[in-house]
């Protein structure tokens, strides 16, 4: 294949990742990818020689990716299912609230106080990300969360304990998933399988949530989603 060919080549690849096949004629995949039908007749005998038609649709798939995309597929279930597993233990440790006063333990302080003073101490305690209410359950499914997210599933425990002291509110922990949201796809943390990206307990401990974004130019995800279907492809 000369080097449109092999353009060609791998934005069919692309497709058939993202959506699971590519369409069998040179004027669809024009159409689908871009380019004239003139130059995708000219390439098709060579790139169609890399594909299969499928019996239930005619339509193409590389049978070598596709065993690579169904493998991720399968492991990305069973890591969702692993994780659903391991979420469902965890509630049946953590499933009641820990040392919930009841109302006849209550001395009159407590029932008669100020409403002043505890509106200000349920202030201060937000303004630090710990709602009186935090209770272990909305503790540990918050965490849950922030686990599922974070992209590197390194140090568990320190992460859990890191957590335990910021004890994030609700609004806190939506701004942490937002900060995710962007960190997650910078140039740094793309880099070397994620080789830079930072332990979940020392991006707790270092706020790093408060992190700003930087100008530096990225890829677009669709670059990105190419760049990782190759490699997939290339090393399967």
């Amino acid at each position: 294949m000369n080097y449109a060919a092999q353009g060609m080549y791998f934005a069919m690849l692309l497709e058939q990742w993202e959506s699971g096949s590519v369409p069998s004629s040179p004027a669809e995949v024009a159409s689908l990818l871009g380019g004239t039908k003139t130059e995708w007749t000219r390439a098709w005998p060579k790139l169609s020689a890399c594909f299969v038609a499928r019996k239930r649709d005619g339509r193409l798939v590389n049978a070598k990716l596709e065993r690579v995309r169904r493998d991720r597929l399968k492991f990305s279930k069973r890591q969702a299912e692993s994780g659903l597993r391991g979420a469902q233990e965890r509630w049946k440790k953590h499933g009641k609230p820990i040392g919930s006063p009841s109302n006849r333990h209550q001395s009159p302080m407590a029932k008669n106080g100020s409403s002043a003073s505890a509106s200000a101490s349920a202030s201060a305690s937000a303004s630090h990300g710990t709602p009186p209410s935090n209770g272990a359950p909305a503790l540990r499914e918050r965490f849950d969360a922030f686990w599922a997210a974070y992209p590197k599933k390194t140090g568990k425990g320190a992460a859990w304990r890191a957590w335990e002291k910021l004890r994030p509110n609700p609004d806190l922990a939506t701004h942490m998933h937002a900060a995710l949201a962007w960190q997650r796809h910078q140039d740094n943390w793309l880099r070397e399988g994620g080789r830079f990206i930072p332990n979940p307990s020392t991006w707790l401990n270092q706020k790093r949530w408060e992190d700003e974004p930087t100008d530096t130019p990225r890829m677009s995800a669709r670059t990105m989603s190419l760049g990782r279907a190759a490699e997939e492809f290339l090393n399967g």
